[in-house]
C-alpha cells in the first residue's frame, strides 16, 4: 500500500496537484512475477488498473527483465498495453548500482527510457537509507510531449524493517525539467516537482 503526493512519472505531474493512493498484490516464482496494482486518486474521479507478468535473468553480472502491462483507465475508459525492459548492473564502485529502465507504449507507439543510480546505506538493522538520481528521455512514449531528454530527479529512501515479513517507507522526491516546450501539450505538467509519500510492505 502507498501514498504519494503527487501521481508522478516521466517527470510530470499526472494529476495537476492530486495526490494518489495505491495498492499493489505481487506472486513471485523463481524467475517469474505476475501481478496487479490499482491506483486512485483521493481528490478527484481518477483510478487506473494495472495487470503485469515479468521474467528475470541473471548473466553475467546483470540482471535483465522483460515485463508485460496491460493498463486499463475505467473512468475515462481507455485502456494500453506496454512491454518494458530492465537491466540492473550492481557491485559497482562505492557500492553502486545502476538501473535502465525502457518502456514501450502501443497505444502511443513510442518509448520512455530511465537510468538510475541507487546507493543504499544500512543505518541500523532495522533502518535503511537508499540515494537514488535519474534521468529520462522520452522517444513518443508521452505523445505530445518534446523528444529525448526531459526530467531529471534525486530521490531519498528511507526504509524501515518492522518484522521479518513487514516493511515501511517514506521518501522525497525533487524532479528538474530539461528542455521544457510549452508548444508541447504534454509539457504543461513537466513542472520543477517536490513530491513525498508513504507506503508498507508485507512479504511471505
Amino acid at each position: 500500500a502507498d501514498w504519494d503526493s503527487l501521481y508522478y512519472s516521466e517527470g510530470r505531474d499526472n494529476l495537476d496537484g492530486d495526490s494518489l493512493f495505491s495498492l499493489t498484490a505481487e506472486v513471485s516464482y523463481d524467475w517469474l512475477t505476475t501481478g496487479v496494482w490499482y491506483g486512485f486518486s483521493p481528490e478527484q474521479s481518477y483510478d487506473e488498473l494495472d495487470l503485469f507478468v515479468s521474467a528475470s535473468k541473471e548473466v553475467g553480472g546483470f540482471e535483465f527483465s522483460l515485463s508485460y502491462d496491460h493498463i486499463r483507465f475505467p473512468s475515462e475508459g481507455e485502456y494500453d498495453n506496454e512491454l518494458s525492459f530492465n537491466m540492473v548492473k550492481s557491485n559497482l564502485p562505492y557500492a553502486m548500482e545502476a538501473t535502465l529502465e525502457t518502456v514501450y507504449s502501443f497505444a502511443n507507439n513510442g518509448f520512455y527510457s530511465e537510468f538510475y543510480l541507487h546507493r543504499e546505506w544500512k543505518l541500523t538493522d532495522s533502518l535503511t537509507v537508499d540515494f537514488s538520481p535519474s534521468i529520462g528521455f522520452n522517444e513518443g512514449y508521452v505523445a505530445a510531449g518534446h523528444q529525448h531528454a526531459d526530467h531529471a530527479a534525486l530521490s531519498l529512501n528511507f526504509i524501515y524493517q518492522l518484522s521479518d515479513t513487514l516493511s515501511t517507507h517514506v521518501y522525497v522526491t525533487q524532479s528538474w525539467t530539461i528542455h521544457k516546450n510549452s508548444a508541447y501539450a504534454d509539457d504543461s505538467s513537466l513542472r520543477d516537482l517536490t513530491l513525498f509519500g508513504v507506503g508498507m510492505r508485507c512479504s511471505f
